[in-house]
C-alpha cells in the first residue's frame, strides 16, 4: 500500500517531533525485546535440534508458541512503522530514528531532516541528494524567522 506524500511546512513537521520521539522510544524498546527473544529462540532451536538428533524428547509445542510470539512482535513493530508513514513521514532509519519530511523552501521542494534526539528540525537535503548530505536550514537563530 503506497502512502501519498504530504507536503509539510517546517512548523507542521516540528509539531510531529514529540509524537515521533515517543513512537521511536517504544519502537526501539520493542526491537530490543525482539532481538533478545530471537536470540533465546535461536538457542532453544539449537537445543531442540540437538535433543532430537540424540533421540531425546523435545517439546516442539513450546518452540512453535515462541516462534508465533516472535512473529507477532514483528507485526507489532511493522504497525508502528506503518503509523509513522501514515503521518506522511519518510522513515529512513529505524535505528537512528532518521526521518525526512517532504517540504518546500524558497519555492523548491526539499526534505526537512530530523533524527531522534534533536530538539527540532535544523537540517534539510535536496530531493536529488541522499540523507548524508544534510545542510543547515539556518545560519543563525535570526535567519529562522526571515526564511520561513
Amino acid at each position: 500500500m503506497k502512502v501519498e506524500r504530504r507536503l509539510f511546512t517546517l512548523e507542521e513537521a516540528n509539531a510531529l517531533i514529540p509524537k515521533l520521539e515517543a513512537r521511536f522510544s517504544h519502537l526501539l524498546q520493542k526491537k530490543e525485546q525482539y532481538l533478545k527473544r530471537h536470540d533465546e529462540l535461536f538457542m532453544h532451536q539449537l537445543l531442540a535440534d540437538a535433543e532430537q538428533h540424540a533421540n531425546l524428547s523435545t517439546q516442539t509445542e513450546d518452540l512453535e508458541k515462541e516462534i508465533h510470539e516472535l512473529e507477532t512482535s514483528i507485526l507489532d513493530m511493522e504497525k508502528d512503522i506503518h503509523e509513522i508513514r501514515q503521518w506522511g513521514c519518510i522513515l529512513r532509519n529505524v535505528n537512528t530514528g532518521y526521518v525526512d519530511f517532504l517540504g518546500q523552501w524558497n519555492g523548491e521542494k526539499i526534505y526537512f531532516c530530523w533524527k531522534k534526539g534533536e530538539k527540532d528540525i535544523q537540517y534539510y537535503h535536496s530531493l536529488q541528494n541522499d540523507k548524508s548530505d544534510r545542510r543547515p536550514l539556518f545560519n543563525s537563530k535570526q535567519d529562522s524567522r526571515r526564511l520561513f
